[in-house]
């Protein structure tokens, strides 16, 4: 199977797992359970932090490749985590850019958003893509997302969904 082929059924098996996701996402902001109240707030409050947090981003520049430039990005999440990524600028279009957040999923790291680069520069999308807790730089001996460690799990998990968070900070602090 071709390079190009191979790509081709990736996205395709991609775009399904978006729309199974927005619909599940739709699905849930529309349940009574996150309406506006003391529920949601129970629900979202632990994955909040103060808006005026600094990032402390620093960026390289690592390659330009004919649609793309990819940058190694660097900034503070919370918890005294500092959280390193990729980000891939098209090189056609000119910004603001949309920007799409590659996750990478277990086992892998923030490598995986260079797979998607070269198509969405193509396109004239940007792409920023994190390593999650104990994965890429951020491995730590014996430890795992998913582990005997329950708490620890809970926790992890917690961080990822605020680093992702704090990976929009980011894409709105650069301003194009």
């Amino acid at each position: 199977m071709n390079m190009k082929t191979r790509v081709s059924n990736r996205l395709r098996g991609l775009k399904i797992v978006f729309m199974l996701v927005s619909f599940v996402v739709i699905a849930a902001a529309a349940h009574p359970v996150f309406a506006a109240g003391s529920e949601r707030e129970k629900i979202v409050a632990p994955f909040d932090y103060p808006a005026s947090l600094p990032l402390n981003a620093e960026v390289k520049l690592i390659q330009k490749i004919g649609s793309y430039t990819q940058y190694r990005v660097d900034f503070d999440s919370t918890n005294g985590e500092r959280l390193p990524a990729f980000f891939y600028l098209p090189s056609a279009k000119k910004a603001p850019y949309p920007c799409i957040i590659v996750q990478h999923g277990y086992g892998g790291d923030k490598n995986m958003g260079g797979s998607f680069a070269p198509f969405y520069a193509q396109k004239g999308f940007a792409a920023i893509s994190i390593d999650i807790e104990y994965h890429g730089d951020r491995k730590q001996a014996g430890k795992d997302v998913l582990s005997i460690d329950i708490d620890d799990d809970a926790r992890a998990l917690k961080q990822t969904v605020i680093d992702l968070k704090r990976t929009v900070d980011y894409l709105y602090s650069r301003g194009d």
